[in-house]
């Protein structure tokens, strides 16, 4: 995410995508829809289990012990990658998105999902 950021020339030696013609594959031979459906599908389903779990760990009975504050703060985050592993990649892989179709949305990305 430097290089992208502050080191552009950097970003485009090391991340450019003039050796790959992205039209040698067609797109709808990179479109994975069953795939990326089951990756939002299954997302979806993650979500609707985690997200009660964290309101009942909020409640005052288990907010004021450590182990669940620790709890509830790992879950906030887990919640929030699944968006980029899940539904990210799922719809990246419906519209058939390689790295060179779209760098700088995909770099940045995966570089949230590996930050978190």
């Amino acid at each position: 995410m430097d290089k992208l950021l502050w080191r552009q020339k950097d970003y485009g030696e090391f991340y450019n995508c003039t050796f790959y013609d992205i039209e040698a594959i067609a797109l709808e031979k990179r479109q994975k829809v069953g795939i990326g459906v089951s990756f939002i599908l299954i997302f979806a389903i993650f979500e609707m289990l985690y997200i009660p779990i964290l309101f009942i760990m909020k409640k005052h009975v288990f907010i004021h012990q450590s182990c669940y504050k620790i709890m509830f703060y790992v879950g906030v985050v887990d919640v929030l990658c699944l968006c980029c592993n899940g539904f990210c990649t799922g719809l990246f892989a419906i519209l058939g998105y390689v790295y060179c179709s779209s760098p700088k949305l995909i770099h940045t990305t995966g570089c949230v999902a590996l930050g978190m």
